[in-house]
């Protein structure tokens, strides 16, 4: 595949098989990214994601400014050949299709992330609510009563 580039400015004579050819390279790309971030999600390697947030987000902005060119010329859409719309069309399902998986292993993610943090909040509470000494109350000597202990933790609680 050749680098998706949506023609602007003075190039915006965009014909109809340009038009295709890059909404279908952007489409491809964006998809290529949604399935590498599905597969990083599903093996929870959430750092590896966020190397692909550039190019997600300038894919999406590609592809924004590709359907806007498209629509400001809608006798551009008249003018796809009949295999133009079948690999438009084609291309578009499988997509969506890989849009659908990635938002599903996403709210698994979230859950598992979610899990996570609720298990760590209470056993760093219920740690500290063991411990002696003073609590906000300036009361020691005895056990902590568990609403007054405020544990000192910080989690990144964000996927």
């Amino acid at each position: 595949m050749r680098n998706a580039q949506v023609k602007t400015g003075k190039d915006l004579e965009l014909n109809a098989h340009d038009a295709v050819e890059n909404l279908v390279e952007i489409i491809a790309r964006l998809g290529a990214v949604l399935a590498n971030e599905t597969i990083y999600l599903r093996q929870l390697k959430i750092s590896n994601i966020t190397a692909l947030q550039k190019e997600k987000e300038e894919l999406i902005t590609l592809l924004e400014k590709a359907r806007k060119q498209i629509d400001a010329n809608l006798n551009l859409a008249g003018e796809f050949t009949p295999q133009e719309m079948q690999e438009l069309e084609t291309v578009g399902r499988i997509f969506s299709e890989i849009a659908a998986e990635n938002y599903r292993e996403l709210k698994k993610a979230r859950e598992v992330n979610r899990r996570v943090i609720a298990c760590i909040s209470v056993a760093a509470t219920d740690y500290f609510a063991n411990q002696r000494g003073y609590n906000r109350k300036g009361v020691s000597g005895g056990m902590a009563k568990k609403q007054d202990i405020l544990p000192p933790l910080s989690v990144n609680n964000v996927i």
